[in-house]
């Protein structure tokens, strides 16, 4: 295996670095069906910026937008944002066989740095933290990917996406990079088809096992 070979690992943070979707789909679900009508909105936009939501989404009631941004800052002031189970455990693994890290995320800076009020340790555990203001195009657009592995110079067949919005996965599987997919948002029969492997979290994840997988796909 090509353990000498520079490697990197790009993790999406909500829904992957901690548990969050599962309390913001209720939130968008709310919205959606008294704002616009739609029912189950919050499956709809799942891994995408807040920005992009709005234009996409909420032109038809701009004057709804501010009181929307408003309820969903007071919102977040109430989420636990848990770590995945198993996520230090593998942040910590990684940091020791020296594999560069780090979060590409949705969110904008503003809300990152309300996290970072909970968990003020966050972003010592990554060598980057790259935001919604870092890139131009929402996943699934594949760029904030390629921002990631272009930070340390390493091809897409050794860097690892790991994931658990379509949109996600998609940005991930268009950048050419190994797609793990994490189950903690929705079930493995929704996302297989844009992973190259799954689990349910990073309990029994190793750095080992995504070795192997990158080895399955070549072979």
């Amino acid at each position: 295996m090509d353990r000498d070979e520079k490697h990197v690992v790009l993790f999406d943070f909500d829904g992957v670095v901690v548990d969050s979707e599962t309390q913001y789909t209720p939130f968008w679900n709310a919205a959606g069906e008294r704002l616009l009508g739609i029912k189950e909105f919050g499956r709809i936009v799942k891994g995408t910026t807040m920005k992009r939501i709005l234009e996409l989404h909420f032109q038809s009631v701009q004057n709804q937008i501010p009181q929307l941004e408003k309820e969903l800052e007071d919102f977040e002031q109430t989420m636990s944002f848990d770590f995945i189970d198993g996520f230090e455990k593998f942040i910590k693994e990684l940091h020791l066989l020296k594999i560069p890290t780090a979060v590409v995320t949705s969110s904008d800076q503003k809300k990152m740095n309300r996290i970072y009020e909970l968990h003020p340790d966050l972003p010592s555990l990554f060598d980057a933290i790259f935001t919604a203001e870092d890139f131009s195009k929402s996943k699934p657009d594949p760029e904030c990917f390629l921002i990631g592995m272009k930070q340390w110079g390493v091809q897409p067949e050794n860097t690892f996406v790991i994931e658990d919005s379509l949109r996600g996965l998609q940005a991930g599987v268009d950048s050419g990079a190994v797609v793990i997919g994490l189950t903690t948002t929705l079930p493995k029969e929704e996302i297989g088809h844009l992973a190259d492997a799954t689990f349910p979290d990073f309990s029994s994840l190793h750095f080992e096992q995504l070795l192997q997988i990158k080895e399955q796909i070549k072979g």
